[in-house]
Formats: C-alpha cells, sequence, structure tokens
C-alpha cells in the first residue's frame, strides 16, 4: 500500500508545534542584528515608505496592478520589508543557492539575517532545489557557516524526490542519475538504490546490445549529476523504456556560481539529456515549483497565506511561491535572475513576476552588510558519499598528463 503523504510528511514533522527557533548564543533584540557570528552590520533607520498594506492579499494585488517595470518592485529606501514582515509573515521559506551562499561561499550579512529572523519568532525553512546533498549534509554545510540548523527545517529536491516515491509505492530498486545526496534520502526511506553502472563511463553499441537492467529497477531518479556520462545516461534510457518510472528532482537548467553571471549546467541539464534519449518525460519534478513539494511543506504546518517566500529564481522559486498562493514573494538579486528577466517577465505577463525584488536577503530586512564585509569561504567541502579523494586526484594528474602529452 502506498505511504501517504501524510506518513511522509511525519518523518519530518517532530510534532504539531513548529520547529523550535532562536537557538543561537546571544540573541538580540528584534531591532537589531547579532554580531557574534562574525561580520558586522548596520542597522538601517525603520521606514514604511515602500511597506504596502498589512493585508497580504491586498498588497500583492497592489503590486501587481502598479508594477510596469522591475524599478517599481525593487525595495532600496534603507528599511527593506522588515515592518511587513514582522506584521504579516509567520514563516519564511528560503532558497539556499543564489540566497544565502553561492558555491561554498556564504554571502555577506546572511548569517546575521538569519539570526535576527529568528529573533522575531519567525519559523525558518529551507528548501533548496540542488540534489547533490543529503538534509544531513546541508546541516553540516550550514554549521561550518557558523549558523544552526534542523535537519526537519531543510527540504530538498533529493528528499522530495525519495518523498515521492514513497507515497508511490515502489518495491523495488531506484536508479540514481545524480548527487549522493539522493542515495542518502532514499536509504533513510528504506528504498534500495540500483548500482547501475559502476563506474563505467562509455556504452559503445556493442556495450548497449548487452545492456541489461533487472525487472526490478521500478523507478530512475535524475538530478544534477557531477559525474554524468554517457553509460549513465544509456542505462536509465534503457531502464524508463522498460517501464521504470521517470522522476526528476527539479528543472534548474543552470546555477551561477562565484560572482559570475556565466552558467554552470544543473539538474535540468543532465534530465534534458535522459528525456530526449528515452523518448519520455519525468512523470514529477519533485522540488520547486511542484505541487507535491508544496503539499509536502503545507504538511508540516506551514501556513502559505501567513509565508514569506525568498528566492534568486523566477522559475522555481517565484514559481513555487505564487502556485502556494504564499503572503509574501521577494527575489533577490545575488543568483540567478537579474532586473532585465524580471521586466521580461512583466512584459510578458508572466505570473511569476515577485511582489518585491531585493538585493540581497540582509537588505530584506533593514541590514546593510558594512564596506569590510567580505565573502566567507569554506575551508573544507561537505563528503559526497564514498570517494577516494586520494585515488580521485590520481586519476586527475593522469588525466592531465594525458592531456597535455
Amino acid at each position: 500500500m502506498a505511504a501517504s503523504l501524510a506518513a511522509v510528511s511525519a518523518c519530518v514533522a517532530r510534532a504539531q508545534a513548529p520547529v523550535p527557533r532562536a537557538r543561537l548564543t546571544a540573541a538580540s533584540g528584534v531591532g537589531k542584528a547579532s554580531l557574534g557570528g562574525g561580520g558586522k552590520l548596520a542597522r538601517c533607520a525603520p521606514s514604511s515608505s515602500k511597506v504596502l498594506s498589512t493585508n497580504p492579499a491586498l498588497a500583492r494585488r497592489a503590486v501587481t496592478r502598479t508594477a510596469s517595470t522591475s524599478e517599481d518592485l525593487l525595495v532600496d529606501d534603507g528599511a527593506g520589508l522588515l515592518d511587513r514582515i514582522t506584521a504579516d509573515i509567520d514563516c519564511v521559506v528560503l532558497d539556499c543557492d543564489g540566497v544565502i551562499w553561492q558555491g561554498n561561499t556564504l554571502l555577506p550579512g546572511v548569517r546575521e539575517s538569519i539570526q535576527l529572523l529568528r529573533d522575531m519568532g519567525k519559523r525558518l525553512v529551507f528548501v533548496t532545489n540542488n540534489s547533490n546533498k543529503s538534509r544531513k549534509q546541508y546541516v553540516h554545510k550550514f554549521e561550518q557557516f557558523g549558523i544552526t540548523v534542523e535537519k526537519e527545517e531543510v527540504f530538498s529536491a533529493a528528499f522530495a524526490a525519495a518523498a515521492y516515491l514513497k507515497t508511490q509505492a515502489v518495491t523495488g530498486k531506484v536508479y540514481v542519475v545524480g548527487g549522493q545526496g539522493i542515495v542518502d534520502e532514499l536509504n533513510e526511506m528504506h528504498i534500495e538504490v540500483d548500482p547501475g553502472v559502476f563506474g563505467a563511463v562509455k556504452c559503445t553499441e556493442d556495450d548497449w546490445t548487452e545492456l541489461i537492467v533487472e525487472d526490478d529497477v521500478k523507478a530512475v531518479i535524475v538530478g544534477q549529476d557531477l559525474e554524468f556520462t554517457f553509460a549513465k545516461l544509456c542505462y536509465a534510457s534503457l531502464a524508463i523504456q522498460q517501464g521504470a518510472k521517470f522522476v526528476a528532482t527539479n528543472p534548474d537548467h543552470a546555477d551561477v556560481l562565484g560572482g559570475l553571471r556565466v552558467k554552470m549546467p544543473g539538474a535540468g541539464a543532465c534530465v534534458a539529456a535522459v528525456e530526449v534519449a528515452c523518448g519520455e518525460s519525468p512523470e514529477i519534478y519533485a522540488g520547486k515549483p511542484s505541487a507535491f513539494l508544496l503539499e509536502l511543506l503545507k504538511g508540516n504546518y506551514v501556513n502559505m497565506e501567513r509565508t514569506l517566500v525568498v528566492g534568486d529564481r523566477l522559475d522555481t522559486d517565484m514559481a513555487f511561491g505564487k502556485a502556494g498562493d504564499a503572503g509574501l514573494t521577494v527575489l533577490v538579486l545575488t543568483g540567478v535572475s537579474t532586473l532585465e528577466d524580471v521586466d521580461a517577465a512583466i512584459e510578458a505577463g508572466n505570473p511569476n513576476v515577485p511582489d518585491h525584488v531585493v538585493m540581497g536577503l540582509p537588505q530584506m530586512l533593514g541590514l546593510e552588510p558594512e564596506d569590510s564585509t567580505l565573502l566567507e569561504f569554506m575551508d573544507e567541502d561537505i563528503p559526497q558519499g564514498e570517494v577516494d579523494m586520494e585515488e580521485d586526484d590520481r586519476a586527475r594528474a593522469a588525466f592531465g598528463a594525458i592531456e597535455n602529452a
């Protein structure tokens, strides 16, 4: 019998009350930024010049009616949306990549912004479409940045994909094209993972004719795979053509890293390759902006009418907030989407236009990182499964020698 969505939600809900807040030391007042985590912030003078009606629905309609360009949505008066968030918001849904960090770089003022939201008594939920890490690994990454987060506060595309298969009563194995995060979440759901092609890279015509996918492989999950190969593509395609479910973690085609405007391919690129190869589309994108993930959130006591959704993408983050009729949606300009993208969306009548646009998370709260505040780099990365780093280094060195020969 298929596990109900409520049963899956219980895996992340500790109780019917929200997750405890304000766990960090030296709690500061609502109007003050915590400075204990390193880095300094200047508190801006309060102002209400950009704060609309405290009725979320009326405020959203007012923004939609009056916005003719992205400049109409840009909050740049120094006060941010602090008053509005204080009055109308109970829960803040935060994207991670492009909002909190870029790759392994923490964005300025983020630690203090999260502390301020906790001090205000807001429930925080971190919803990321990055499927390379499990929820436990994300907790560890936050810890490396000096930010305390509980696993139950993290909803990743990897977790959503595993949860979806749990609700579908998949009894066989699942083949994964993606990172260790997906494998870990499947293991936590007690779903067996098919090893597939192991370490094979190529798949010749002869290999294809001899390729075998066992009958007990009932699903294929595709996310961003940093070790994507033609052999994996062939195996996933064959499994799906033989009747396995095709589940994608998220549609994000690319991501912006390191402050550069050039884009690194994302899960959507891997999904597109499999889709073309097998001739079938995924039956679901489990991450944002899926209705499944939205229901998963609601099943964990998130009232979307009093929820703020913050993200850096129009096509996933803002679409997620709009689909859930969130009380407020805010686009930050520290990630993928730009003011030009917002202008294009307004002109095209795109329903995913945000209610507001801000330069970054601290500016949303009326906090300004001082000029001396720099981006913070992590000294170590998160372990990504059973990888022998010395062996990997030797392989890279050998490859470089071949390339330079």
